[in-house]
């Protein structure tokens, strides 16, 4: 299979939806901590990993107690890529995020 260089540029941005403590609020350091683990865990479908694919996809979500994503809404106009990208979201593990928490992040996925 030819090697396809795909660019993902993801900018995190946690916030707090609903009340929660100060103290919940990741750090600096924790917020970089998980955007490296989500940069490389959330990878694209095959279907699109194609020449010129570029398109920016919010995600909203929840971790529970365990660090199990437990509810995740990508925001995107294609529902099989919407379907596909939540199920590799809720496989990631983010062990010691603020938990019950509606946080999001927004990923811009660029195919070259």
């Amino acid at each position: 299979m030819q090697a396809i260089k795909i660019a993902i540029v993801v900018l995190m941005l946690l916030a707090t939806m609903c009340s929660a403590k100060a103290d919940d609020q990741p750090t600096k350091a924790e917020i970089k901590k998980y955007t490296e683990l989500i940069r490389s865990k959330l990878v694209l479908p095959d279907k699109e990993l194609k020449s010129g694919f570029n398109e920016s996809i919010r995600f909203y979500f929840t971790v529970n107690e365990r660090g199990e994503v437990d509810q995740v809404s990508a925001l995107t106009s294609d529902p099989i890529l919407k379907q596909k990208l939540e199920s590799k979201f809720k496989q990631i593990q983010l062990k010691d995020f603020p938990a019950n928490i509606l946080s999001q992040i927004r990923v811009h996925f660029i195919v070259y």
